[in-house]
């Protein structure tokens, strides 16, 4: 019996010692993490939500007196070491239309989506950071792609052109969330790997198909602090 005893406090011990490990190893991660997008970034810790993302939530706030949903335009952040900072406009811009899109389809009708700051609105802003590009010479411009309607034929367009060239095996998705009237920081998450939400693939194609998981969670999380 006391044999049993001392294993089951052993087995309890190494347990309490893997937990602290655990929690030591995501801190250690989150302090070495920077960001050339969200200024002056705050200690991280493991996102509960989302795994192997980490979040900074600040203190006391209550998500659930906003029922409201500003973004601002969809930033791309090149990395240091991109061969290339240039990558046709009218890819991006699909790009984030596309981002937005799917974010508006997940949280409307019950949480709109709106173009004014105000009382009840958080306001998201949103970065893909870390893209590299390799420089290809004589490459040609495409032309109007944007134009091209809707959204989704306008991503097909851009895969033949800017896929090719652009290596997005290190990007990560980055947000900030603040109160649209008085800009007070509210919640900053980090998404190192977020292809692997898609199909896995390293492609705009499966960071497309990660932007609806994540627009599924922001909606998720506003029905859990609004009690749906």
């Amino acid at each position: 019996m006391k044999t049993r005893k001392l294993t089951s406090q052993l087995v309890g011990n190494l347990a309490t010692a893997a937990l602290a490990m655990a929690i030591a190893g995501g801190a250690q991660a989150a302090q070495t993490m920077t960001s050339s997008f969200i200024d002056g970034l705050p200690p991280l810790e493991p996102s509960p939500f989302v795994q192997g993302a980490f979040r900074w939530q600040k203190a006391g706030v209550d998500f659930g007196s906003y029922d409201k949903v500003m973004l601002d335009r969809v930033h791309f952040v090149y990395a240091t070491d991109s061969e290339s900072k240039t990558i046709d406009p009218s890819h991006l811009a699909a790009i984030g239309a596309s981002l937005v899109t799917r974010i508006r389809e997940a949280m409307e009708p019950e949480y709109p989506v709106v173009d004014a700051s105000g009382p009840g609105v958080l306001r998201l802003r949103l970065a893909i950071t870390e893209v590299r590009v390799m420089k290809v010479e004589g490459k040609k411009v495409a032309k109007g792609i944007f134009a091209i309607t809707p959204v989704g034929l306008a991503l097909n367009a851009l895969t033949s052109g800017a896929a090719e060239e652009t290596d997005l095996s290190r990007s990560r998705i980055e947000a900030e969330a603040l109160d649209s009237a008085s800009g007070t920081r509210l919640g900053v998450f980090i998404d190192p790997e977020p292809a692997r939400h898609g199909d896995g693939g390293k492609s705009w194609e499966a960071l497309q198909e990660s932007f609806s998981f994540y627009a599924s969670r922001l909606r998720s999380r506003f029905d859990r602090e609004h009690g749906r």
